[in-house]
């Protein structure tokens, strides 16, 4: 009974502290934003070195996936200096 009042005093009465209880609602849902971006990103990171360390692991075992590799590289290199403008598309 006594949170159903204070509710109503919020609601009803000073405005002042129904515009504090949105704010620091409002502040509660940007901290739990923020700690959830934050967090994401962490495991992006984390998922981008396995990724990485799992590559290197295949092309030391397997020299055609390091040979692919290094061909897919190549090709990136050539597609960024067409799209730079340093290369035509005939020349690449």
């Amino acid at each position: 009974m006594a949170e159903l009042s204070a509710l109503s005093v919020l609601i009803e009465g000073d405005a002042s502290g129904l515009k504090s209880a949105i704010s620091s609602s409002v502040g509660l849902v940007d901290k739990f934003k923020k700690s959830a971006s934050d967090s994401a990103k962490v495991f992006e990171k984390e998922f981008q070195k396995a990724e990485k360390s799992a590559d290197r692991l295949r092309a030391s075992l397997d020299p055609l996936y390091a040979a692919s590799k290094r061909y897919e590289r190549a090709v990136t290199k050539l597609n960024t200096s067409v799209k730079q403008g340093l290369l035509s598309q005939t020349e690449a």
